[in-house]
Order: structure tokens, then sequence, then C-alpha cells
């Protein structure tokens, strides 16, 4: 990723304080500076549901270059918290990309980790039960968005049970169970401010050695 760091300096700057949401242009790419986004999609019942959540360095809007720009669908991002991003026109990011060796092979390896991301949640929403796909998402969450401390990943807590349950393919109902369950055997700890994993204990659950 660091290869398109020139490409984005000169690229358009802007900031958003959290909570605040907007929408992505078809026609850019984006980088975020610092920060943490929520990609959602908005219904046309005016309804909303999270796809994935970007971190500090990640490159997005992948598939505004792949499509040439054509709009397939709206997307939206939410800042979790005060966020700084940059965008660049996809055929500027096209004209850059050919001037770099090994840049179209960069581009592909962001937009293919993306894609097991996406593989391993289709993965668990098959083949586990619920409280086995809200464990990893815990896990998968917890483990990219936040620190491990021995035993244990501590991250921010920026999903509702909502977006828990739309993201694992639950009911919210079935995610306040799940949760609660994990708490009452110190599993995990869950408040409004993070989520503590702790990791042996949820593997264990995970995988039936319990």
């Amino acid at each position: 990723m660091g290869s398109f760091k020139p490409v984005f300096a000169s690229g358009n700057i802007a900031y958003y304080k959290r909570n605040t949401v907007f929408e992505l242009s078809s026609e850019h790419l984006y980088k975020l500076n610092y920060g943490a986004l929520k990609i959602i999609h908005f219904n046309k019942d005016g309804s909303s549901r999270i796809k994935y959540i970007i971190q500090t360095g990640e490159l997005f809007g992948g598939l505004a270059y792949l499509m040439h720009g054509k709009k397939v669908y709206t997307e939206h991002a939410e800042a979790m918290e005060d966020s700084e991003l940059s965008s660049i026109h996809i055929d500027e990011f096209d004209e850059y990309l050919r001037s770099l060796p090994d840049g179209y092979r960069d581009f592909m390896e962001a937009v293919g980790q993306r894609i097991i991301k996406l593989e391993r949640r289709i993965d668990s929403m098959v083949f586990g039960n619920a409280q086995q796909r809200i464990i990893n998402l815990l896990l998968e969450y917890t483990k990219s968005y936040g620190a491990k401390l021995e035993n244990e990943y501590v991250a921010p807590n920026y999903l509702t049970h909502q977006e828990i349950s739309t993201l694992t393919g639950t009911s919210r109902q079935t995610v306040t169970k799940v949760l609660n369950d994990l708490r009452k055997q110190q599993k995990i700890e869950y408040n409004t401010r993070e989520i503590i994993v702790h990791i042996r204990r949820l593997d264990n659950t995970l995988f039936g050695l319990e």
C-alpha cells in the first residue's frame, strides 16, 4: 500500500467529524489517512445496512476503478470517529498505475484482501450456526481493528447489535442473547466503549472444546 502514497498525496483531502454520513463517488478511489469508517448501503425504504469497516491506511472504492467508473450502486460512508481521507479520480489513478512496474499487482493485492475477508464471512454464514458466526465476527473485528494484549484482543466498539446482526445474518435478539451468554461466561467484555475478546476461551467455544 505504501506505493500509493505519492498519488494520494496529490489528491483531494476531506475531513469528516464523527457520525457524519457522506456519499462516495463512483469515479474516485479513496485512502483513509486516519480514523475509521463504516461503508453502508441505503435501501429503498430508507433503512441502511453496514457492509464493512475501513481502518486507517486502507484503500477503498476499488470497484469504481474495476468498473471504469460505472455506477453499480450508491455507497455511503459514516465516520465512526473524526477521520481524514484522500481521493483521486480513477483516470488519474490509472495513469499512475501505468507508470509503476508493480502498481497493478499492489492494487490487486489490496482488492484481494477485501475479497478474502468477504469470503470468510460467507463461509461463516453458510457453515456456522448463529453463535459461531457472531464469535467469528468478534474475533475478526477485534483482531483487525484492535490491539493484542497477552491473551486478549481489545478494540473500540463501533458496532451496534443491529449491525452485528446484519453482518452475521442473525436476528438482533439472537445477537443480544449470544453476547450476554459470552459475557456471563467471561469470554468477552462488551460495552458501548470497547470490545475485549479473551482469545483462548472464545476459540475453545468456537471449536467445541468446552
